[in-house]
């Protein structure tokens, strides 16, 4: 059994070198955003995705929201305009 187990090893490690391996990458798009986009703080604290697509940020000038095409920014009725933290809720 142990030969059997060598030699099947010894022809997989040949073979390996003679078939050509393709490997697929995944292709990561990032962006950057600021104020220029529409951001309303560059200081972001954290980032956070609904189950709607939405994505809510937390900057220093209040809440932000971002659908894709805008930024949406809600700093009225809060305390302070400095969000820290986002938590989802379930």
């Amino acid at each position: 059994m142990r030969t059997y187990t060598r030699f099947f090893f010894k022809v997989f490690f040949i073979l390996s070198f003679f078939i050509p391996h393709v490997i697929f990458a995944q292709n990561i798009r990032s962006y950057t955003y600021s104020n220029d986009q529409g951001l309303a703080s560059n200081l972001t604290k954290a980032i956070e995705q609904d189950q709607d697509g939405l994505i809510w940020i937390a900057t220093d000038a209040g809440l932000v929201w971002y659908n894709g095409q805008e930024f949406n920014t809600f700093n009225t009725g809060l305390s302070t305009n400095i969000v820290k933290d986002l938590h989802k809720l379930q």
